[in-house]
């Protein structure tokens, strides 16, 4: 995680020192830069991915309330049951360049009946999963790619999202049945929990 989120500070810092440096140049030579400037709108949009902010697939809405400062929201399916999630992203001003997102990620959760899982002898058992819904947090870093109008978009982002459960002191699972599931069983549940590796990819329309 540490190294992912290195990654997407040095991503985010040096965009930003280059746009700077293209700004001072503009500015010198007298070029208008309004288009750039001027990003004050609203965007819809569906997106799709592994831990994405709105699941593995989803709708997407943003709205930029200052100058490359967004609020960002999703809302979708994932393997945790209803995901939503908000949070801020910061765009270097140019919408075809790169991004950094925090965000917090809420998974609902779902019953799962009568699922087949290995128990510590390596017998196939039925067991009642009750997955709890799970609360998260998520930072990635992300590019954006122009599409016909300036604020019409695809993106792609990657970044870390991490599990809050333990922290907030709240249960991620209940699991019903007469043995006692394997920790293979126990690992495959916990992995279709929002956590780990994010990865997004998307389409954006601005108006």
């Amino acid at each position: 995680m540490r190294k992912i989120l290195l990654i997407a500070l040095f991503f985010f810092f040096s965009n930003f020192i280059l746009f700077s440096q293209e700004y001072i140049q503009d500015y010198k030579t007298g070029k208008d830069l309004s288009e750039n400037l001027d990003v004050l709108h609203a965007s819809l949009g569906a997106s799709s991915g592994i831990n994405n902010l709105s699941g593995f697939f989803g709708l997407n809405a943003e709205y930029f309330f200052y100058k490359g400062m967004a609020v960002d929201l999703g809302v979708g399916f994932s393997t945790w049951g209803i995901k939503t999630g908000a949070g801020f992203s910061y765009h270097n001003m140019y919408v075809n360049n790169f991004y950094l997102r925090a965000a917090y990620i809420f998974a609902a959760g779902m019953r799962l009946d009568s699922i087949q899982l290995k128990d510590i002898q390596g017998n196939m058992r039925t067991y009642t999963v009750q997955m709890h819904a799970a609360h998260a947090g998520q930072i990635v870093v992300g590019k954006d790619w122009r599409v016909g109008s300036r604020k019409n978009r695809i993106f792609f982002e990657i970044g870390y999202t991490y599990l809050l459960n333990k922290l907030l002191k709240k249960n991620l699972m209940t699991i019903w049945g007469n043995y006692y599931p394997s920790n293979e069983s126990l690992f495959l549940l916990y992995l279709l929990a929002p956590h780990g590796i994010s990865i997004g990819f998307g389409f954006m329309f601005g108006r």
